[in-house]
């Protein structure tokens, strides 16, 4: 056979193998995501590595499991709900309505936003969550979130002017002396909200350098599916859609509170959620004193 011909048959053997596996390409794009138009996950909130292992069977992620395990981090979910029934007990975490502080003192000039009963947190902590991540040094410490209460402030013109660094939290160690105190400012005087609080597992939001290095384009997709939830609110864990945040380091930083805005509540800009950051070591010492805080709003 003439050398030139056999490159020539060469070059178009190359020329046709590419075709096709360019051509397979966009194909497998449009059936991964016309799969994943059928898939839902009740409850949308991971609790176990048995849920992990199969939430990517069913996105058909199986191949980067041990890489996604490495990167778990327990964190707690939390839902709000109306009262019913009897009256909220002096202490139990809520949202809106009055703080309870110690002998009902106000606390501060700025507006109460809720408050947080630590051992709520302690008996939420679920063993199976917390076992399962290999990256339990970077959960809320045991030590710290045991007894006492947290309480969340707002500076409301600084949050609508400035859109960060407008949180306060005190802790308090004794829930011995609290008394409704009606003297402090609050963001709803209407009734107060109950908190619930559940384990989960975290996984790093879906824009990090990490996914983009790790997932083929398509199969990004098939990633933010596993980890979306439309109860965003959390304690702990890695914070999502935050832009300061997106590659955001647990080693560092505690996300102290991940909080959606309330229709209830009402009181927060439209499609705006609020994230609040203490770094371990204060967190660590129940030191406060310092935080960062964001407002970011979505379109």
């Amino acid at each position: 056979m003439d050398l030139s011909l056999a490159i020539a048959l060469g070059i178009t053997l190359v020329i046709a193998i590419l075709l096709i596996v360019f051509n397979d390409i966009p194909n497998e794009k449009l059936n991964y995501q016309k799969h994943l138009q059928s898939v839902s996950f009740t409850p949308d909130y991971m609790a176990t590595i048995t849920d992990l292992q199969h939430r990517l069977s069913i996105l058909q992620l199986e191949k980067y499991s041990q890489l996604i395990e490495q990167r778990l981090v327990p964190m707690l979910k939390f839902d709000i709900a109306s009262a019913t029934g009897e009256p909220l007990k002096i202490g139990q975490s809520k949202i809106g309505g009055y703080c309870d502080s110690p002998m009902a003192k106000s606390l501060s000039n700025n507006s109460f936003l809720l408050q947080i009963n630590c051992h709520d947190l302690y008996l939420s902590m679920d063993k199976t969550s917390f076992d399962a991540s290999k990256n339990q040094q970077f959960f809320i410490q045991n030590e710290l979130f045991r007894d006492g209460i947290l309480y969340f402030f707002l500076d409301k013109d600084k949050m609508e002017k400035e859109k960060q660094n407008f949180v306060e939290v005190q802790y308090y160690p004794s829930l011995t002396d609290l008394a409704t105190c009606k003297k402090q400012k609050t963001i709803s005087t209407k009734d107060s909200y109950v908190i619930h609080f559940v384990s989960a597992l975290s996984l790093p939001d879906a824009h990090t350098q990490w996914v983009r290095e790790t997932f083929v384009n398509f199969e990004q997709e098939g990633y933010y599916k596993l980890i979306n939830t439309e109860n965003c609110n959390q304690i702990s864990g890695y914070p999502q859609s935050i832009t300061q945040y997106f590659d955001f380091n647990p080693k560092d930083k505690l996300l102290l509170l991940q909080l959606e805005n309330i229709d209830m509540i009402n009181q927060l800009p439209k499609w705006s959620r609020i994230y609040v950051f203490v770094d371990r070591q204060k967190a660590q010492a129940k030191d406060f004193s310092e935080l960062t805080s964001y407002m970011q709003q979505f379109e």
